[in-house]
């Protein structure tokens, strides 16, 4: 396993986070727009209102490459083969469905609106 065992999921956690920034600032910035300009919500509460949606819906969108990557990351290291992004959403898909894609959604969508509400105040 070794040094191998450090960069299991790394490819797929890029692009998680590339989902995840991409999502979150432009829902951000739409957001804090629209409640400033069109609303006209002070910013102090269109700031966090659109931070934390923000969050909520990059978790949304990441999740998926989310479950992958941990799937991907548990793995037993001592398999012939390794698991691949593709093979694992095969998987999943094939036994759960897309719901499969989104095990655990409420509990993370909950935090990050709370979470992301709250640093992008402070």
């Amino acid at each position: 396993a070794g040094l191998r065992a450090m960069y299991l999921g790394y490819g797929v956690n890029i692009a998680r986070e590339v989902v995840f920034g991409a999502s979150y600032f432009t829902t951000y910035e739409f957001g804090s727009n629209v409640l400033t300009g069109a609303l006209g919500m002070p910013m102090t509460a269109a700031v966090p209102i659109a931070g934390g949606t923000a969050g909520l819906v990059a978790w949304m969108a990441a999740l998926p490459l989310d479950t992958v990557k941990s799937i991907i990351q548990v793995q037993n290291m001592h398999l012939a083969r390794t698991l691949t992004p593709a093979g694992v959403a095969k998987q999943v898909w094939k036994a759960q469905g897309p719901a499969g894609f989104m095990r655990g959604a409420l509990p993370s969508v909950v935090r990050a609106f709370v979470v992301n509400a709250v640093r992008i105040s402070v």
